[in-house]
């Protein structure tokens, strides 16, 4: 019994827990079958069965796995139509979990939870009794659910046990042994090779000259293929602004008629690095975007330095699939990044082609100076 979270995002009139419960096929199986039989002996043995995979406990672990996941029970009975995508993407999560499967396989299961479900959703795999093969980019999340790590590289598995930062320290360990038996084999090789250059015409050493080289043949360095192929940026030395870089007084925050956050008076200073919490739906983005003069404040206005330059951060943020990468970063006015990432064309990646991960790497939008309702810093 195998399960993942289907790409196929929910959808329809049915509720969460309608949906869950139907996900379990045996379970609605029997459920069905024991209404139209009239065997006794198949009854009995439905029943049975109901009671080995616990099925009467299912409404009471699916509203356990949805609150988890941040439904609360008013969400559980609205229809799949009325949640975003990325809360039937929990919906879908919460399905998987729910069957109890033998092998839960998951590709980023984290890219659409908040702190919170992630955290339920840590412990929730902690304890499960079964087996999970994860896919993952978040090293916290890797260190508190797995206990194997397999490294694919060079078309090969290898396994290390422990977490990721076991595994991050054998492989370093294992690369740095690879790396001087290498440097010893090509030391040998060379050391052997002097010698055959050395004497290898002479008759009196052709003999020993040619049992080096079969030597040198038989000496096998380790194959290494350090796949750490991250970016490294360097940065021009700026001034730094003075602060703040922006400040709200009194604000009203929102979009249409709808408020998010009220009189809020607020600065933000040039070395503030500030983490924004909440729920989903709690207004987040319309925050950020706010913090960005690229939504309307409701009421009152922020004031920004003049002077800064501000850049948002999203997937897909606008970009055209038809154009590549490079392309896209000249458009930022990014020429310097651009050259780092993608110095020539055999660097540029199409974003028709890119995951999501890319496309946001290549998202660098242009500084937005239309907000009519701006004032500056003196």
């Amino acid at each position: 019994n195998i399960a993942t979270v289907s790409q196929e995002v929910p959808s329809g009139d049915e509720t969460p827990l309608e949906f869950l419960f139907k996900s379990d096929k045996e379970r609605s199986s029997l459920l069905a079958e024991i209404e139209t039989s009239q065997d006794p002996i198949r009854i009995a043995d439905i029943y049975d069965r109901l009671m080995i995979i616990d099925a009467y406990s299912a409404e009471s672990r699916a509203n356990n796995i949805l609150k988890g996941l941040g439904f609360s029970d008013d969400d559980q009975n609205r229809s799949l139509s009325s949640f975003s995508g990325g809360l039937r993407m929990r919906i879908a999560l919460a399905a998987a979990l729910f069957i109890r499967p033998d092998l839960l396989l998951f590709d980023e299961p984290t890219n659409h939870l908040d702190i919170e479900s992630i955290i339920w959703l840590e412990e929730f795999l902690k304890n499960y009794s079964k087996n999970v093969i994860v896919i993952s980019h978040e090293r916290e999340f890797l260190n508190k659910i797995v206990d194997h790590v397999f490294h694919l590289n060079n078309k090969i598995i290898t396994t290390y046990k422990g977490n990721y930062d076991k595994y991050e320290e054998k492989y370093q360990a294992k690369l740095m042994n690879d790396l001087a038996y290498n440097k010893k084999i090509d030391a040998q090789k060379a050391h052997m090779q002097k010698f055959v250059d050395r004497f290898g015409a002479k008759a009196t050493k052709a003999k020993q000259a040619q049992s080096r080289v079969k030597a040198i043949s038989k000496l096998l360095s380790i194959a290494i293929n350090n796949d750490d192929d991250s970016i490294k940026f360097s940065f021009t030395e700026v001034e730094d602004l003075p602060s703040p870089i922006i400040s709200f007084n009194k604000v009203d925050i929102g979009y249409g008629s709808k408020i998010i956050l009220k009189n809020i008076s607020q600065n933000i200073d040039n070395d503030d690095k500030i983490a924004l919490l909440g729920a989903n739906g709690n207004g987040k983005s319309t925050v950020v975007q706010s913090l960005l003069f690229l939504r309307r404040t409701i009421e009152h206005c922020g004031t920004w330095n003049p002077n800064s330059l501000i850049y948002q951060y999203e997937e897909t943020n606008g970009l055209n699939v038809e154009l590549n990468g490079s392309y896209c970063l000249s458009l930022g006015g990014s020429d310097n990044i651009q050259n780092q990432i993608a110095p020539d064309a055999s660097t540029s990646i199409a974003v028709c082609s890119a995951n999501g991960e890319v496309k946001v790497e290549y998202s660098f939008p242009e500084k937005d100076d239309s907000c009519a309702c701006q004032e500056t810093v003196a």
